[in-house]
């Protein structure tokens, strides 16, 4: 049993001074000590290392030149019409513009309708004899066809007998014109005559 122990001692040494023995060689290994053209990929641990290792000499020769600009492409089809925008902000209102030329005169229209009354005339009624016991008398007078009457009135044959006009008026019968006379009679025998002023209807 004793020796089994001291074995095992024997053994637990020799590693401790093997263990030394590597981080002492570690320790002493330096960068002018290793032969150049030695170091192999496989020596160097994936991902160690980085840019700022590498000199810019060699990072530009990494890159390359670049390569002479191939053909332009052929234009590719016509896109979808996008969707239309929102409307701007109406402009302000320009300044107004200097006043044109006078056009040339146009030519003369027709000549227009006389304005005047056309078909003017006085139409004179029948005398009525007024006896002295006729008190209430009426006398009438009509247009031509297709006249309108204007005015009119009554003459009385004899003045100096008293006479007053209930009323002058004119008168319309379907498209007949006329004038209307009444008269009061106070005196003796006369005579009243009817008249129309009448013209053509526009």
């Amino acid at each position: 049993m004793r020796r089994v122990v001291l074995l095992i001692a024997g053994v637990a040494s020799a590693l401790v001074v093997a263990a030394a023995g590597t981080a002492g060689v570690q320790a002493l290994i330096t960068g002018a000590q290793i032969k150049d053209g030695t170091i192999q990929s496989r020596d160097i641990a994936n991902g160690t290392i980085r840019r700022a290792d590498i000199h810019l000499a060699t990072l530009a020769s990494l890159r390359g030149r670049a390569g002479a600009r191939g053909p332009r492409g052929a234009i590719g089809p016509q896109g979808a019409a996008g969707a239309q925008g929102a409307a701007g902000l109406q402009g302000a209102a320009g300044p107004q513009g200097a006043q044109g030329a006078a056009g040339p005169a146009g030519p003369t229209g027709p000549a227009g309708a006389d304005g005047g009354l056309v078909g003017y005339e006085i139409v004179t009624g029948a005398p009525l004899a007024v006896l002295g016991s006729d008190f209430v008398v009426t006398v009438a007078v009509t247009c031509p066809a297709g006249k309108v009457v204007l005015g009119g009135g009554a003459n009385v044959a004899d003045p100096l007998e008293e006479v007053s006009v209930a009323s002058s008026r004119p008168t319309v019968s379907g498209s007949i014109y006329g004038w209307s006379v009444t008269v009061v009679n106070y005196g003796g025998d006369n005579t009243l005559t009817p008249y129309a002023v009448c013209a053509n209807a526009a």
